[in-house]
Parts: C-alpha cells; sequence; structure tokens
C-alpha cells in the first residue's frame, strides 16, 4: 500500500539526518497509535538514507513476559561487527559496551541512522542508554530514531522518565496521525475497492485499512476478524505454521519453525502470499506485532503449552546446553528461554532458567527485569533447600531496593532470615530474640513457641507444607498427627520420617502410618488430592480455577502441583498428565467437588 500523508515527517526526519552527518547528532522520537504505520515510515526513511550512502543500524525490543536487557543494542552490536560485536558476544559490562556505541557513532566520516523500535517495551538498560545517547548525541553523526506506541502508556510507565530526562536541543518529536478520509478513499480508489463507509469503519488507522483491502470480502469488526479473513484459503498445515510462529514475539527463524511444524516451504510459501507473513532474511513474522497476538490469543491453550514446551526444547538444544545459558549473550538471551518456560507452565526450567536471567539482567543494570525473574524462580522454589531459597530471596530483596521497591525488599529480608532461622531452630539450635524479632511474622511465630498461630498463618499464606512443620512442633498430640496427614497428603516422605522420630522421640503414639494402600499401589505414587489436582490439570485449568474447584488456597494448588511434578519426573503440567497414563495412574473424574 502506497504512503501517504507522511511526506512532512519523511522531510523533516532528513533534515535531521543532514544535520547528523554534518556533526549535529540528534533524537528523533516517533510515536503513535497501534497500526498507525510507524514502521512503515522508519522504514521508507531508511531506504532513502541508504541512497545517500547512509549506514543504518537497528534494535527492536519484544513482548516478552520480561523483556531482554539490552536487546536492541545487541541487535545493533551484531549489525555493526567489529569491537562492539565482539564485546556483547563475550558478554562484557554494559558501561564498556556503551562506550564502544559511542565511539562508533562518533566517526566523523560515517553518518550513521540508528534505529530503535518498539520501545514501550523495553528494558531498564535500554532505557538508560537511550538516555546516555540523548545526552552524548550532539557529539556524533548520528540520527538516533525511537518508534513507540503512546496509547494507553500509563503516567507512571518508565518510558516517559526516560524521555523526559533527554536535552531538549537534542530531540524532535513525531506523532503520527490518523489518514484523513481523503487519503483513505485514495487508497480505496487505487485498491479497486469501495471507499463508501470505510474511514468510518477504519477510523483512518493504516493497518486496518489495509486489512480491509486484504479481506475475502465484506469488512472486519477487529483485528482477530481481519487475519482470520486473510488466512480463511489456507490449509491445515498452513494455519500451523502462523499458530508457531504467533507464539514467538517478533521473528521467528526458519530452522525453529522446520523443527516446530516440519519443513513447511510450501505451507510458508502459502501464508506470505496471502500477506499473513513476511520474510526477513533467514527469518519470518507477521506482518505486524497486533497481527501476531491477534492469532496467538485464537490458538487453543493446551496446544499453545505443548508448542511453547517444544519452543523452549529447541532453543535449549541449539543454543543453550544442559543449563540453558551457555551460549553467547548476544545469540540467545536468558529472558527469551523464560518467557517460553513461562508460558509452557514449566515450572523445572523455570527455576533454572529465571535466576540466570535475572543474573544476566543484573550484569547488565536491568534491575526491573531482574526482580521480575527473581521473582517468578521463587514461585517455584518451594523445594529449594533453606540455604538456597534464603540467597535467592537476598537477591531478589536487593533488586527490589534498587528499583525502588523498599517494602518489597524488606519483606523478602525477613522471610529469608525467617527461614533460615527456623531450620536452625527445628534443628534444636537457639536463635537470638533479635532475629525472631526482625523474622517474617509466621517464622517469628513459630520460634516464639506459638505453634498453632504459625500454622494459621501459613493456612492463611497458602503454605500447607511450612504449616505442617509449624504444627509438628506444638505440644498438642492433635497438632502432631494433622502435621504427619498433610505431609503424607504432600508427598513429603523424608520430611514425614523425620518429624514422625521427633514425635516418637517426644513420646508421641499412635502416629499416621504413610500413604494409603490407594496410594502405594498407583504407579505414579500420587496421594489421592494430587490425582485431583492431576485430572484438573489434563482438563486444562488453572491453578486458580483448580483452586476455585476443590475449595483451597491458590498457593496449596501450586505444591500439589510441584509435588506431582517431581513425582512424574515432568517437567510441564501436559507432560505430568501423559507421564502419568503411562504409568497407568487412574485420574478420577474431573467433574467432582471435593
Amino acid at each position: 500500500m502506497r504512503i501517504l500523508e507522511r511526506d512532512r515527517f519523511l522531510n523533516e526526519l532528513g533534515e535531521s539526518l543532514a544535520a547528523a552527518a554534518a556533526g549535529a547528532g540528534s533524537v528523533a522520537l516517533v510515536c503513535g497509535e497501534a497500526g498507525i504505520g510507524k514502521t512503515k515510515v522508519v522504514d521508507t526513511f531508511e531506504v532513502r538514507a541508504a541512497e545517500r550512502g547512509t549506514r543504518s543500524l537497528r534494535g527492536s525490543c519484544d513482548a516478552l513476559h520480561t523483556p531482554r536487557p539490552l536487546g536492541p543494542l545487541l541487535d545493533i552490536a551484531r549489525a555493526a561487527g567489529g569491537r562492539l560485536r565482539a564485546l556483547a558476544e563475550h558478554g562484557t559490562d554494559r558501561e564498556q559496551l556503551f562506550a564502544t556505541l559511542l565511539d562508533e557513532l562518533r566517526r566523523p566520516a560515517v553518518p550513521t541512522l540508528v534505529i530503535f523500535e518498539d520501545v514501550h517495551w523495553a528494558d531498564e538498560a535500554t532505557l538508560d542508554l537511550l538516555k546516555l545517547l540523548g545526552r552524548r548525541v550532539g557529539q556524533t553523526s548520528a540520527l538516533i530514531v525511537v518508534t513507540y506506541r503512546d496509547d494507553a502508556l500509563p503516567p507512571q510507565h518508565p518510558l516517559r522518565g526516560a524521555f523526559a530526562d533527554l536535552p531538549r536541543k537534542a530531540v524532535r518529536r513525531f506523532t503520527l496521525p490518523r489518514l484523513s478520509e481523503a487519503a483513505v478513499e485514495e487508497l480505496a480508489r487505487e485498491a479497486g475497492r469501495p471507499a463508501a463507509g470505510l474511514y468510518a469503519l477504519t477510523s483512518g488507522n493504516p493497518f486496518f485499512v489495509t486489512e480491509v483491502f486484504a479481506g475475502a470480502g465484506g469488512v472486519p469488526v477487529s483485528v482477530r476478524d481481519a487475519i482470520f479473513a486473510r488466512a480463511a484459503r489456507l490449509d491445515e498445515s498452513a494455519r500451523a505454521v502462523l499458530d508457531a510462529i504467533s507464539l514467538v514475539p517478533g521473528r521467528m527463524e526458519r530452522w525453529l519453525l522446520d523443527a516446530l511444524v516440519g519443513p513447511a516451504s510450501t505451507a510458508v510459501e502459502a501464508c506470505l502470499a496471502a500477506g499473513v507473513l513476511e520474510a526477513h532474511g533467514r527469518d519470518v513474522g507477521f506482518r505486524h506485532e497486533l497481527a501476531r497476538l491477534a492469532w496467538e490469543c485464537a490458538v487453543d491453550g493446551e496446544r499453545a503449552h505443548v508448542l511453547h514446551g517444544r519452543v523452549l526444547a529447541e532453543l535449549v538444544a541449539r543454543y543453550g546446553g544442559e543449563e540453558g545459558a551457555s551460549a553467547p549473550p548476544g545469540v540467545i538471551s536468558a529472558a527469551r528461554l523464560v518467557h517460553h518456560a513461562s508460558r509452557a507452565d514449566d515450572r523445572v526450567a523455570l527455576l533454572r532458567l529465571a535466576p540466570v536471567a535475572a543474573r544476566e539482567a543484573v550484569r547488565l543494570g536491568a534491575h526491573r527485569e531482574a526482580a521480575a525473574h527473581y521473582e517468578m524462580a521463587l514461585d517455584c522454589a518451594a523445594g529449594l533447600p533453606p540455604g538456597e531459597r534464603a540467597e535467592m530471596l537476598e537477591a531478589y530483596a536487593i533488586q527490589c531496593y534498587l528499583t525502588g521497591a523498599g517494602e518489597r525488599a524488606v519483606a523478602a529480608l525477613e522471610e529469608a532470615l525467617g527461614e533460615l532461622a527456623a531450620w536452625l531452630w527445628r534443628a534444636g539450635d537457639k536463635v537470638p530474640g533479635e532475629v525472631i524479632a526482625a523474622s517474617a511474622e509466621p517464622y517469628a511465630l513459630e520460634l516464639r513457641g506459638e505453634s498453632r498461630r504459625a500454622a494459621a498463618a501459613w493456612e492463611r499464606l497458602g503454605f500447607p507444607f511450612e504449616r505442617a512443620l509449624a504444627l509438628a512442633r506444638s505440644e498438642e498430640a492433635v497438632d502432631a498427627h494433622e502435621a504427619l496427614c498433610v505431609l503424607h497428603e504432600l508427598g513429603a516422605r523424608r520430611a514425614a520420617e523425620v518429624v514422625a522420630g521427633e514425635l516418637r522421640a517426644r513420646g508421641v503414639r499412635s502416629l499416621p502410618r504413610g500413604p494409603r494402600p490407594g496410594t502405594r499401589r498407583n504407579p505414579a505414587n500420587l496421594t489421592r488430592r494430587q490425582l485431583r489436582v492431576l485430572a484438573l490439570i489434563a482438563e486444562g485449568l488453572t491453578n486458580a480455577e483448580i483452586a476455585e474447584r476443590l475449595f483451597i488456597a491458590p498457593k496449596t494448588v501450586e505444591h500439589h502441583v510441584s509435588a506431582i511434578l517431581t513425582k512424574l519426573d515432568a517437567r510441564s503440567r501436559v507432560e505430568a498428565a501423559v507421564r502419568a497414563r503411562e504409568l497407568g495412574a487412574h485420574l478420577p473424574d474431573p467433574g467432582f467437588a471435593k
């Protein structure tokens, strides 16, 4: 589709590039709503700049669960080559990377167009880089073009603060408007389509106008309708290609696509011909992120879980080795692996990969993203040894503190201190009063000998394992019996044996014997409650939905799911259900209430 009503913006960008070539670099902020044509304007300008001998470097931010630290800079480093690429691939600290990029842009004989795309998805370190470039760009021969969506950008979004720090004299702002009614009618005539009512239906948004022209008939009322109209004539193999590609933000490598759906040249060509996908060198992706998101939302939940798990496995096998972190930083980011592990609900992989991603983010100064990764890891860390979990809590607290989240930092440190103190106390050591006073509430109650109140606090928080350990310290025999029953129900056999030994030493008799006969006959060794949870997992229910169905806390469901995955040696919920069937575990009817 021909580009209309953008000449003024292209001309002004051209003026800024000419000034940069003369040694007066600047920043151009190009914003507008989704689908307004920011990428089209930048693409057109990039082609014109290349015709004038300008070098172009381009990097993008992706819509990952947690942004990859310095993602655009790593893209730019690969394109620039030389020392910048070498430093990026060897995991150099960000200060040296920033300085090397500035040196690259200060070369007077090489005017450079630097493009940062979709920075509304940028990480903290990338925003720091943009602020640094904004303060130094006047000393370079570069025009730095930054694109972002300004629709629904909340006032507290970090992007607003970053732009506020840029010196005004170095910045030009371009807000792209919607097309006029006359422009929409002109495009309709060129496409041989009726113009009546088109402007009212599309509001002049170029992406919607394009999708109407590409539709098989009628006018779509949403992005999803528009994309489905384009794909209406595609066969099942082509739709499988779209399913796979929609789960990867940005673009998908062809080797990865082939690994997921088999050699799919014909199907990919059909998608390209239909205008749903675009080829970018050896990668392929949807024409617009709106289109990808619309298709992704339509992928069946169970199928999406499986595909995300397969994407993760292929990426780790190709780049990451056993730990998912051996590839050079410029090749694959741990944040990308975490994104797919999260969407696959692979808690084992998340516990392994999220701390790697957090450490990567810390190294590059993306503290907000580091805290988010540690938080994901901690959600999966109930089964970690106390020392390891406490270390992770401490690391999380530091990142919270560095991002201004002081209350969360204090809470994490109190939890870490309380967990270590509680285990020392359970092992028979004395705990100083000042440590008890500084511990989080449930731990402090237990350390003061208030076992029942501690157990009640753990129950409110949804931590059944900790509740059982607190009850086991009670002087009341009925509490001790309940503690052992809970531990057996959770499948915590070793903890149950230790607690039982301690109770016998205290003279408690008639202790519960452990798993019921039905559990022992179960090849998967799952308790009755765990079988019920697994049945609901197989039905595709989330933890919150399972909690509502079984009248238990979501945190309790998380513990059951963790125990199920461990017992079945499964990496994900889907794999757990399949594994249980293979072992011959009988899953009850998921329609029960209790």
